[in-house]
């Protein structure tokens, strides 16, 4: 564990390099333009870190942006070692986690947490009535911050299990991130699966898109799957936190649109579009990806640079 949390610092400490960067480009740029972020780094055993499917995997974002921040920077409230005893504060939301190694089956409970930010919450994983999981090492659950985190207790291979999804958007930078993991009795985290999507809502002046909408088609229907196969433990994608997704459930445009790609909202209103007119998901980013702006000519340049960094940051 130490070893880990070395090797950790060691990418933060890279990572602060790559933002530090970004931050002298963008004083001279006219347009901050970053390209696909990884949406986690963490150092963990993955049996499957081939399953990303975006199509250039070995690009990510030149910066970290507001959603490494985030997580990074969330200033979390000071709390004791969890308590032995479940208290009126916890709320039941899933009974029957699979534990990895083990026969024995969870429970995921949410509460809120006090704090100077306010809107801080936690989930937690209690088995043989101890807490052996918090979702500390993942995205906050925060309604505080500007963030659409969603967890979900999804059914995989007949065992159920945690999912983290988020999608972000900013500096013309999108991603959608989801990982599913199991724990076992001592809080150890497996992955069992994890894939993401990135995106520019901006065009080459060359004319080639990086606004790949049969990847963004293809990763909504994926995750469209396990949302229909699974129950939502707690989401913050309105501000608040949410325990129901049902009623995006008829979106008429796609299926839990809002919990999915909830930056389509936005991105149609400022582009004048009525998602009313619309009734598939490929219609809309058809229409949305008309309407990109153009980034400049060295954008592959920057690139070019990036890569050394994302390198190191993954060595």
């Amino acid at each position: 564990m130490k070893e880990d949390k070395k090797i950790s610092a060691k990418k933060n400490a890279v990572r602060g390099r790559i933002f530090a960067f970004a931050a002298v480009f963008a004083a001279v740029a006219v347009l901050c333009s970053v390209f696909i972020i990884r949406a986690k780094a963490y150092n963990k055993n993955v049996d499957n870190e081939d399953s990303v499917s975006s199509p250039d995997k070995t690009l990510i974002s030149t910066a970290k942006t507001e959603r490494e921040q985030q997580k990074e920077t969330q200033v979390k409230p000071e709390q004791t070692e969890s308590s032995e005893k479940l208290t009126a504060e916890y709320m039941l939301r899933f009974e029957g986690v699979d534990i990895a190694g083990s026969d024995k089956k969870g429970k995921v409970y949410f509460r809120e947490l006090t704090g100077a930010g306010g809107g801080t919450s936690e989930l937690s994983l209690w088995a043989d009535g101890e807490e052996i999981w918090t979702s500390d090492e993942h995205m906050p659950v925060s309604a505080a911050h500007v963030g659409q985190t969603s967890y979900y207790a999804v059914r995989v291979g007949g065992k159920n299990y945690i999912m983290e999804y988020t999608p972000y958007i900013g500096q013309g930078t999108g991603t959608a991130y989801y990982e599913i993991f199991s724990v076992d009795m001592d809080g150890n985290e497996k992955v069992i699966e994890k894939d993401i999507i990135g995106f520019i809502l901006m065009k080459k002046s060359s004319g080639e898109g990086y606004f790949p909408v049969k990847y963004m088609l293809d990763f909504a229907e994926k995750v469209k799957g396990y949302i229909d196969n699974g129950s939502l433990l707690v989401s913050t994608v309105s501000g608040t936190f949410e325990y129901d997704n049902s009623a995006d459930k008829t979106n008429p445009v796609f299926p839990y649109l809002k919990f999915i790609y909830p930056w389509v909202y936005e991105q149609a209103a400022s582009q004048k579009l009525d998602l009313d007119g619309f009734s598939s998901l490929e219609e809309v980013l058809e229409e949305l990806e008309k309407g990109l702006r153009v980034v400049p000519e060295d954008w592959d340049a920057r690139i070019d640079v990036m890569k050394k960094w994302i390198e190191e940051c993954n060595a």
